[in-house]
């Protein structure tokens, strides 16, 4: 009750709270993507990105859920540089385009901005792309977050090897 009083006090309340699901990716392996915390953005599958439906006018219309950046990045991750990986993959995680493996929670890849991707891969599989730039203080338990700068051939590749790691937790 104290946290939906404390939501509503925001400057950007969310809009449909009972949908957040972030509490699911608080695992230890997730810790340097959600770090800083920042203000309330909410987390859901992307199968749950319409909110409701409107009828104006005899059309009916979609009610998105909020999904922060430009929708050719979301596009560029999801379906494109990330045809080959899972749909039940596909999340939104404080309001940005990600991947996060359904059985272990591990977030692996996310939109970062409107030209680049951020993927979570082991230091044997970063080595391999020394043309990503390594994010400062992302080493985690052997892995690191790296950013890529919208290669499709390079990014498909990536985007298979940090779904790969996603499968196997190491604490």
């Amino acid at each position: 009750m104290f946290g939906r009083m404390l939501r509503s006090l925001m400057l950007n309340p969310p809009v449909d709270d009972e949908i957040d699901e972030i509490s699911r990716f608080r695992i230890p392996q997730n810790a340097a993507f959600l770090t800083p915390p920042g203000p309330f953005a909410p987390t859901y599958a992307r199968s749950r990105s319409v909110q409701r439906t409107e009828t104006r006018d005899g059309v009916q219309y979609a009610i998105m859920r909020r999904l922060d950046g430009h929708p050719d990045i979301h596009d560029y991750l999801w379906d494109r540089a990330g045809a080959d990986i899972p749909r039940e993959c596909c999340w939104v995680i404080r309001a940005k385009a990600a991947f996060a493996n359904p059985q272990t929670n591990i977030i692996f890849a996310a939109a970062r901005g409107t030209h680049g991707l951020r993927v979570r891969l082991s230091e044997e599989h970063a080595a391999r792309f020394p043309d990503c730039e390594l994010e400062p203080s992302s080493e985690q338990g052997g892995f690191r977050w790296v950013s890529s700068r919208l290669n499709l051939d390079q990014d498909r590749a990536i985007l298979a090897l940090a779904y790969a790691d996603s499968k196997f937790v190491v604490t």
